[in-house]
């Protein structure tokens, strides 16, 4: 289990010690903001791609050429969910960083031994704020308080952390 540094290991509240006792320095809340947002508009350029691909499907239905609309918003739609399914917890698990983590300086690591995260862990870190989305009416504001809630805890981990027994520190 992870110990904060709130009277474990080094004085600063912006360290963590491992079990096997290695110390890391915890990424900042801004940090993982500027990681996050960096990573949502490389999402977003997916699925501006996708829209690309509609219109295309569009202007060659017309011209008799390619393939019809049902099939371009198919394609599109699973280009766009691959691409969210995968970015995060693919990258994560093999590199233990996203491109806008790797810009940012962090990088998310396992709470009790500091290695990679699994796919699975990745995946249930990445998922947990996707279920809270989904829920209809209230999901934006849980999403919210899930990503937020790592400014209310001493090691810095959110609840999609916990679920997935991860933290973020700085590279």
């Amino acid at each position: 289990m992870i110990r904060s540094a709130l009277g474990w290991g080094r004085s600063s509240p912006g360290w963590v010690t491992l079990d096997t006792g290695e110390q890391l320095e915890l990424a900042e809340p801004s940090e993982r903001l500027s990681a996050k947002i960096i990573d949502l508009l490389i999402l977003v350029s997916v699925v501006v791609g996708g829209v690309v691909v509609v219109l295309l499907t569009l202007v060659a239905e017309r011209f008799g050429v390619g393939i019809g609309l049902v099939e371009g918003v198919f394609l599109a739609a699973l280009l766009i969910a691959l691409a969210s399914l995968l970015y995060d917890p693919l990258l994560i698990a093999v590199r233990g960083q996203t491109v806008g983590k790797k810009a940012a300086g962090i990088r998310v690591v396992r709470a009790d031994n500091g290695e990679l995260p699994t796919l699975g862990r990745s995946f249930a870190r990445w998922a947990l704020p996707g279920v809270l989305l989904a829920i209809p009416g209230a999901g934006y504001f849980l999403a919210a308080l899930c990503f937020s809630s790592l400014t209310r805890d001493a090691a810095r981990r959110g609840w999609h952390d916990k679920i997935a027994g991860t933290v973020v520190v700085k590279t």
